[in-house]
Formats: structure tokens, sequence, C-alpha cells
């Protein structure tokens, strides 16, 4: 134990970092850095070597989002509720859903709202293999994209990043999402896309620091087709949401 305060002590003088995020159960003793100190429970991984194929997609994706900690705008970020948003609009973005999950044009932006996605582009030789069509036929909508009839092969689009829809506005027509991608890579992205068997880790969800609960979309006066847009926020597995949706 003293060692390795030792080497922290050392580490820290060395590189005398702003930000340290401690991911350990208990109390620990810190340095003095005179930046911020984020604490959160870590996910334990048994010793065993053995580590499923789903805990290695949550570990990967909490460990790319841990990043969004640090190039934050704000300041006094202790939740992955603080951390400042990317908006997108509705009129420049489209939807893509992995065709395996079944889902609904009225349930699309549920099924987003949330979710882990692709942040990507059409490369120039799949344009004509996608088709783009409003949701529900509404021109205040983003798009819905799917494979044409037309397309010989299955195309593909080309990730830019990761992002994680924080927030739907109906009203303001924005998208609101957190991602560590450079904001100049952005520029081009016009698909959000959900893959298939790519989840948000379920720990992410737990880091709010409110009783409220700040990732649930609010509609008002909204017409009947968006009456399941706002959906409770529960954890639970891709099966039963999809039956929900789709009721």
């Amino acid at each position: 134990m003293d060692f390795g305060k030792e080497i922290l002590d050392n580490l820290v003088k060395i590189f005398a970092p702003g930000c340290i995020l401690a991911l350990k159960r208990g109390y620990i003793h810190v340095p003095s850095t005179a930046g911020r100190v984020f604490f959160h429970d870590a996910h334990i991984v048994s010793d065993n070597r053995k580590i499923s194929a789903p805990k290695l997609r949550d570990l990967a994706i909490t460990g790319y989002f841990t990043q969004c900690f640090l190039k934050s705008m704000n300041l006094e970020v202790v939740s992955f509720s603080d951390i400042s948003v990317r908006m997108v609009s509705f009129e420049k973005i489209g939807i893509f859903i992995h065709p395996s999950h079944l889902i609904s044009s009225k349930a699309y932006l549920a099924a987003l709202n949330m979710s882990t996605v692709a942040l990507c582009t059409v490369p120039e030789k799949f344009k004509n293999n996608f088709k783009w069509q409003k949701l529900c036929d509404k021109e205040n909508l983003p798009y819905k994209i799917e494979y044409s009839d037309a397309a010989a092969t299955k195309p593909f689009f080309k990730c830019i990043g990761y992002g994680l829809v924080r927030a739907i506005s109906i009203e303001k027509e924005k998208i609101y999402i957190i991602t560590p991608t450079d904001p100049e890579l952005l520029i081009d992205v016009n698909v959000l896309a959900i893959g298939n068997d790519i989840h948000t880790p379920h720990w992410i969800f737990q880091t709010q620091n409110s009783a409220n609960a700040p990732y649930l979309m609010h509609i008002k006066n909204q017409a009947n087709d968006f009456d399941r847009l706002s959906m409770p926020l529960k954890i639970i597995g891709m099966h039963k949401r999809n039956v929900f949706r789709n009721r």
C-alpha cells in the first residue's frame, strides 16, 4: 500500500493532472492536486480470466465515454447528467436502427433516447443504397434510414465516433448528444445509427446526482402519434424493451 501511494504521489508531481478519476470501492486518500476528483464505485470483474463479450463491450463503452469528463465545458461535472452536450437539428439528421430490432416508426425517437449511437456519414459509393424518409411522414421530424430495395449487398456507414443521446426535444426539434469526439469531426455527421447488441452500460444511468431522472424525454401537448415517446427510465433487456415499444 505504501509503495503504491509513493508511485501515485510521484505520478501526480510529474504530470500535474487537473482531474483524477478514482475507480475504487470504499475510502481512498488522493494527494491534493488543486484540481477535481471524481469518485464512483468501480465495476468489479472476477479474476477468472473469462469475461463475457457483453461485459467487455460495456467496459469499452464506459472507458470511451469517460473522456467526456475531461472535455466537458462544464467545470463542475460530477455525473454524466452534467456533461456538456452537442445539439443536432432534426432536419439535418437521419436515424438508422439495425433491422433486427423491429422497431416501428412511431417508436424511433423512444429507441434513440439514452441509447449509445454511432455518429456516421454515408460513403459516396453507398448513397444510392439507402432510402431516406421522414418519420411518420412528418416534415418536422428526422429522417428514417433503411436499406433500399436496389441494394445488391448491405452497404455500410463511415463511423466518426460514438455518442450518448442525452435528451430529445420535440418542441425545439433538437437531439442532444454526449460525445468525446472532436467538434471539427462532427461537422459531416448526418446519421445516428443504433447497432446490434450495443447497449448503454447500466452504471451510466446510476451516476445521476439528482433525485430526478434527467434522461427522460419531455413532451407537451403532442398528438397521439407520440404518446409513447416519453418512457420511464428502466434498466431492462433489449427483448423486453422491444416488446414494450411495439405494443
